[in-house]
């Protein structure tokens, strides 16, 4: 982002801030980054607290551009953003030794349909985050968020895994939570 680009977002008059989204593309998303995170305090509810939507939608009037800009919106974010390392070992084709990739977290962008792209703030994002040693993945369904997320969590470090496995435990919400989601999912049965 240039200079001129952060003045004019400052001051309201950034044209991709001020289009209308296309409300069904935005609720079929909404839709899919729901199923994601029940799925996922399910599935590991230990690490529920670590699994998060930034709420980074910038309004798109007028001096609230201005607000979220001064405020540390940054466009581009991933929907979804599970707060965990994860060590993976890769063997290059040609290449006897394995070679260590270490990601401090994932972020995962949801897109609804395959006809649906990342938009450039999104894919200058992904190079920052990637470059900063985040792993970062694009995903069109729950069972492409499953996949990802399920491969991530195998690779995390047991210490980190065992570390957030305690902070649960000892937490006293955490008794409370799991009899309310046992009644939440009987009701449901």
């Amino acid at each position: 982002m240039d200079r001129q680009e952060l003045i004019d977002r400052l001051n309201g008059n950034c044209p991709e801030y001020t289009k209308k989204p296309q409300q069904k593309k935005v609720q079929r998303e909404g839709q899919l980054q729901i199923a994601c995170v029940r799925w996922f305090r399910l599935q590991y509810p230990a690490f529920s607290t670590l699994f998060f939507h930034p709420k980074n939608e910038a309004e798109s009037y007028g001096k609230k551009i201005a607000i979220n800009a001064a405020a540390g919106v940054v466009p581009g974010v991933p929907d979804l953003i599970l707060a965990l390392p994860s060590i993976r070992y890769e063997e290059n084709i040609g290449d006897l030794s394995p070679h260590k990739a270490f990601y401090h977290a994932l972020g995962i962008e949801l897109k609804y349909g395959h006809t649906n792209q990342q938009s450039a703030h999104q894919k200058e994002f992904q190079a920052f985050w990637e470059a900063a040693g985040y792993k970062y993945v694009l995903c069109r369904s729950l069972e492409e968020v499953k996949q990802q997320v399920d491969d991530y969590m195998r690779h995390a470090p047991l210490s980190a895994r065992q570390d957030v496995s305690v902070v649960y435990h000892s937490d006293p919400a955490t008794e409370a939570n799991k009899k309310l989601l046992n009644k939440i999912t009987k009701s449901k049965k």
